[in-house]
């Protein structure tokens, strides 16, 4: 929605660019970090030096989330991605991020096990339920459930932060290079 503020904000930064050693960066976002965001490398296997995670104190405000499946339903949700699982018997928990996020999970089927990086999981379950990889698992003979916080893949700017930061003083810039590692903010010539 457009506002005052928001124009306001959009000409204080008209003709500006992010970079990066001179070239201009790929500016990602996500909803919100729940503490801390995530380096590039844990979510997509590309190591982007100014996408860092770091600690985020001011993307905590947002609620914690729980999203419970049945083992069926959880099989049927991963074969919809063409993983063909006939059994599934349990979800084990893999690597953890410096940002609690799971790099990785286990899946222990009929045929063996599988191993799923923590986002591929989260997009084949269902990314708008199990809304980011920080969470805790519980199981039951029944199915899973996650427990956890924070909204997307926790790279680079947590929009809710980004606006905690705003309201509580912060400038764009101060913003931009609190989530974004070693960059410049410079005029487009």
């Amino acid at each position: 929605m457009e506002t005052e503020e928001s124009n306001q904000a959009v000409d204080a930064s008209s003709g500006k660019v992010m970079t990066y050693n001179g070239k201009l960066v790929i500016a990602y976002y996500h909803a919100s970090s729940g503490g801390h965001t995530e380096d590039s490398q844990n979510v997509w296997s590309a190591a982007l030096p100014y996408l860092k995670g770091v600690p985020d104190q001011y993307s905590t405000m947002g609620k914690d989330w729980e999203y419970s499946l049945a083992y069926t339903a959880l099989k049927d949700k991963l074969n919809q991605h063409g993983l063909g699982i006939a059994d599934l018997k349990e979800i084990k928990p893999g690597m953890r991020t410096a940002s609690a996020r799971y790099k990785d999970l286990v899946l222990v089927t009929d045929t063996g096990t599988s191993k799923l990086t923590g986002n591929n999981f989260r997009i084949k379950v269902g990314s708008t339920r199990l809304r980011s990889t920080r969470f805790i698992m519980s199981s039951n003979d029944n199915g899973i459930k996650f427990k956890g916080n924070g909204y997307g893949h926790g790279v680079g700017m947590s929009q809710q932060g980004a606006r905690q930061m705003a309201l509580s003083g912060f400038k764009y810039n101060a913003i931009l290079k609190h989530y974004y590692t070693d960059v410049k903010i410079t005029m487009v010539r």
